[in-house]
């Protein structure tokens, strides 16, 4: 690189040997300046370059991205069992079926509620229990499905009533009028009364134990009432202080 151009008095006369140094000073300016360009010109070259690698990179990235959604979609993790969805056409549970091979009566006049979290988004056609003690000498049985964003306040969506759905051991399955949606995260619940049988229905539930329902109602999901009858509560109020805690669950499900 040439070195700065001397300063010259502007008043003076510079000799023809400055003269001649100052011209050599500016044609090596020049030169540099042309080398200079000839530098920038290789690497906007190669920053071309680059850009073109780059694009052709997103493009890869485009297809790799469009790949692993696909995967993420279509892959499941590794489990030596079948879920209950698989096996059964479950929905949602309130309880793995595994998990409620107890028998729990329903005992007359006790107003029974039960809820769960929906997992998921769908439309529910029907409810499932399941009936592991028939009732005899017929009474009253009236049961309802609800809904709701909050505990404290699930509306009822379905009823059904007779004592029929209870004289016989089996699937209960109780088809709705219309489809029901619900809502990932929405509280779903079912409220149960017998009254006036000379043997009470049984349902399959989670098994009891001494003091269980401190562990499974720190949040009160499984709750009774004695001394009731119907009409079913429309809404329910899981958190009334009238209600006491159960020491089981009874088992359901929406398909």
């Amino acid at each position: 690189m040439a070195t700065d151009i001397p300063h010259v008095d502007f008043k003076s006369v510079a000799s023809s040997a400055a003269q001649n140094e100052l011209i050599d000073r500016v044609n090596s300016h020049d030169a540099d300046i042309i080398t200079n360009s000839s530098d920038i010109s290789a690497l906007d070259s190669r920053v071309t370059t680059a850009e073109g690698g780059i694009n052709t990179n997103s493009s890869d990235i485009g297809g790799l991205d469009t790949r692993v959604t696909s995967l993420e979609a279509t892959s499941h993790p590794i489990r030596t069992q079948a879920t209950d969805t698989e096996l059964y056409g479950d929905i949602v549970n309130s309880h793995r079926r595994g998990d409620c091979y107890h028998s729990e009566v329903l005992s007359n006049g006790f107003m029974t509620a039960f809820a769960c979290i929906s997992p998921k988004t769908f439309t529910a056609n029907e409810l499932r229990l399941c009936v592991t003690g028939a009732g005899s000498s017929p009474g009253t049985f009236d049961i309802g499905f609800y809904k709701g964003s909050s505990l404290s306040n699930l509306v009822q969506q379905f009823t059904s009533f007779g004592s029929e759905l209870v004289d016989t051991t089996g699937m209960l399955i109780l088809p709705f009028d219309s489809g029901i949606s619900v809502s990932e995260g929405d509280y779903i619940a079912v409220e149960m009364i017998a009254t006036n049988w000379g043997t009470s229905p049984e349902f399959s539930s989670t098994p009891t134990g001494p003091n269980a329902q401190l562990l499974m109602n720190d949040t009160p999901y499984s709750v009774y009432e004695g001394s009731r009858s119907y009409p079913l509560d429309d809404p329910i109020d899981f958190t009334a202080t009238t209600w006491s805690l159960s020491n089981q669950s009874y088992w359901f499900a929406l398909a």
